[in-house]
């Protein structure tokens, strides 16, 4: 092969340890582009709700939802969630686990929507959580920026860090630390203006990501490869 492309650069530490190559000369990043045809105006603020939304397969092993009811739970005993609802989109193999614990713990202003067309669901939030074990890339992630909605990510792996930068367009909380997770998100729901400044800086993140920027950095490889 000409090239080992991967999806970012922070995965190439993980990639030398299990390769065990002399050289790593062929190992290139590039990232997935942006899902959507285009991204929002901020126009698109003055429509959204007070939902926060979770976008996943509703496996535990990878996507951790537990963690996310937990704080939630948590996070209805405040007075600044009042109004807020939690959407959950996705379905797998833990749906109905999670629903039992709503059920149990009589958690307030949840809504388990099933599988559904994601992007009217980014439309009307202002708020993504995620708190993933591990992902390749964090599609949602982008996608969220794209239609301004503010990540709540815990930083479980190091590509996190190449889409959101800490306090600017989202936030990354320390992995497993519930606490904290839940601190930033009720941040975002008590001061609407630096919620508000955060959607905007969402939005024009993105552009980072377009689907131009990635085609050009598989169009540089081509041509490389041909000279």
């Amino acid at each position: 092969s000409d090239w080992l492309v991967t999806l970012s650069s922070t995965h190439f530490p993980y990639l030398h340890r299990i390769m065990k190559r002399s050289e790593y000369s062929k190992l290139i990043a590039i990232n997935n582009p942006l899902t959507f045809d285009e991204i929002s105006t901020p126009e698109i603020l003055e429509k959204k709700k007070k939902v926060i939304l979770v976008c996943a397969r509703m496996s535990e092993y990878h996507k951790r939802i537990s963690i996310i009811l937990k704080a939630w739970m948590a996070i209805q005993k405040r007075k600044e969630a009042g109004g807020w609802t939690l959407k959950v989109l996705g379905v797998g193999p833990d749906l109905q686990r999670y629903k039992k614990f709503v059920s149990i713990n009589h958690v307030p202003n949840i809504q388990f929507e099933g599988q559904q067309s994601a992007e009217p669901y980014y439309k009307e939030a202002k708020i993504l959580l995620l708190a993933s074990s591990a992902e390749g890339w964090g599609l949602t992630i982008t996608e969220g920026l794209q239609r301004g909605v503010v990540p709540v990510v815990m930083n479980s792996c190091s590509v996190f860090g190449e889409i959101i930068q800490n306090g600017y367009n989202g936030y990354l909380t320390p992995d497993k630390n519930k606490k904290v997770f839940e601190n930033r998100v009720l941040q975002l729901m008590r001061e609407p203006f630096i919620l508000r400044q955060m959607q905007l800086k969402a939005l024009e993140s993105a552009k980072k990501f377009s689907l131009d920027s990635t085609m050009d950095k598989w169009e540089q490889i081509i041509q490389f490869s041909k000279n």
